[in-house]
């Protein structure tokens, strides 16, 4: 692959919708190797939103993520936990990469821990997937 293509470049314009797929669109793209942000896991969740903010884009909600907005976008991170921007009772939502899965969000309290806490995938690096709005 090319380097030095800009995020904007890289990002895979996905319009999925939630109902029946004609409708309302997400206008939102995932991205998980732009250039600059390379391949991450093992992250907590400032040093994902510090990461995706380098390059120009935040990090996927959880409803993004249901979604597959950010679903096969590099890293191999489909079958791995990333993190979101969506808050829960005490902390931040992760999910699978991939939602095509079985595992549902899971509320990852430590912001600190690089690794999921619970479930299928407790122990395993959290991964970081960033979304954009402008593309």
């Amino acid at each position: 692959m090319k380097k030095g293509f800009t995020l904007i470049e890289l990002l895979v314009v996905i319009s999925i919708n939630k109902t029946d797929r004609h409708n309302i669109a997400f206008d939102s793209c995932g991205e998980s190797d732009a250039s600059g942000l390379g391949c991450n896991e093992g992250t907590t969740w400032k040093e994902a939103k510090d990461l995706c903010e380098s390059v120009g884009a935040r990090l996927c909600t959880i409803e993004e993520t249901e979604n597959n907005i950010p679903r096969g976008t590099g890293c191999g991170f489909d079958s791995d936990m990333v993190w979101t921007m969506s808050p829960c009772e005490s902390g931040m939502y992760i999910r699978e990469g991939n939602y095509d899965s079985n595992w549902d969000r899971y509320c990852q309290k430590d912001l600190n821990d690089t690794t999921a806490n619970g479930g299928k995938y407790s122990g395993n690096n959290i991964a970081v997937r960033c979304c954009a709005d402008d593309y």
